[in-house]
C-alpha cells in the first residue's frame, strides 16, 4: 500500500530525515510516534506528496510519490481507501487504536511492529523513550524478566513454572497494560542461581518470552 524505502529529507545542511524505512499495508491504522523535533510531521508530509526529498522513494499503490504532479497525487489520495497514519507522541493513542507503530527519533527509525511486541519486550532505546526504567532488583540469584504478549499471554504460566520445577521465586516487578488486543506485559522473577537453567528450559519450551537482567 504505502512504502517507504531508505527515505532522507534535508532543510539545508539539517538532516531531519535518515534513511528511512517501512511499510504500511491497507487497512492498516499506523501509528508514528517520537518526541518533538524527531521528524515525524515532516517524515508525513513526505510520504504525503507534499515535501519533496533529497534520496529514497516513496511508493503508494504503486506510484512513486515523487515523479507525481498535483493532480496525480490527488487521484492517489482518493483510491487509497481507509488506510489511517497517526502521528503523535502521546503512548495510550498508539496502544489504543493503532495495530503497527513505527517509533522515531532524531530522523531515525528505532523499530517497526505491533506495538504490543515493541511495547511489552522494548529495546533499550524504546525503554527510554517510554520511561520503563527497571527500580531496585536482588543482587543475589537471578532476575528474569518474562514478556506476556497476544501469542503466549496465560494467567497460570508462573504457577505451573513453580508447581512443575516445584521450585520457590520471588516476584520482583511486574506491569500490565491495555492494548486494542487485550491486557499484555511483563515480570521480573529471581530464582535461585541453582534453578535458573531449569527455569531458563522451561520458559523456552513452553515459548514464553524472556531475558536474563
Amino acid at each position: 500500500m504505502i512504502d517507504v524505502q531508505h527515505l532522507s529529507k534535508n532543510f539545508g545542511d539539517l538532516e531531519v530525515i535518515k534513511d528511512v524505512s517501512f511499510h504500511i499495508d491497507q487497512g492498516d491504522i499506523f501509528g508514528i510516534i517520537g518526541q518533538s523535533g524527531a521528524g515525524k510531521s515532516t517524515l508525513l508530509r513526505c510520504f504525503n506528496g507534499l515535501e519533496p526529498y533529497q534520496q529514497g522513494n516513496v511508493t503508494v499503490d504503486g506510484h512513486d510519490i515523487g515523479n507525481l504532479s498535483k493532480n496525480e497525487l490527488n487521484e492517489v489520495r482518493k483510491e487509497m481507501g481507509i488506510t489511517i497514519v497517526v502521528v503523535t507522541h502521546q503512548m495510550e493513542v498508539i496502544k489504543q487504536i493503532c495495530n503497527k507503530v513505527a517509533f522515531l527519533k532524531d530522523g531515525k527509525i528505532l523499530s517497526v511492529g505491533k506495538p504490543e511486541e515493541l511495547l511489552v519486550a522494548p529495546n533499550i532505546e524504546i525503554q527510554k523513550f517510554v520511561g520503563d526504567d527497571i527500580e531496585f532488583l536482588p543482587k543475589e540469584g537471578t532476575n528474569i524478566k518474562l514478556f506476556f504478549t497476544d501469542t503466549n499471554s496465560s494467567s497460570h504460566t508462573i504457577t505451573e513454572l513453580a508447581r512443575t520445577l516445584d521450585i520457590d521465586f520471588d516476584i520482583c516487578q511486574g506491569k500490565l497494560e491495555t492494548f486494542r488486543a487485550g491486557i499484555m506485559g511483563s515480570l521480573i522473577i529471581n530464582v535461585k542461581e541453582a534453578d535458573k537453567e531449569r527455569v531458563f528450559n522451561y520458559l523456552t519450551e513452553k515459548e514464553v518470552l524472556w531475558e536474563e537482567i
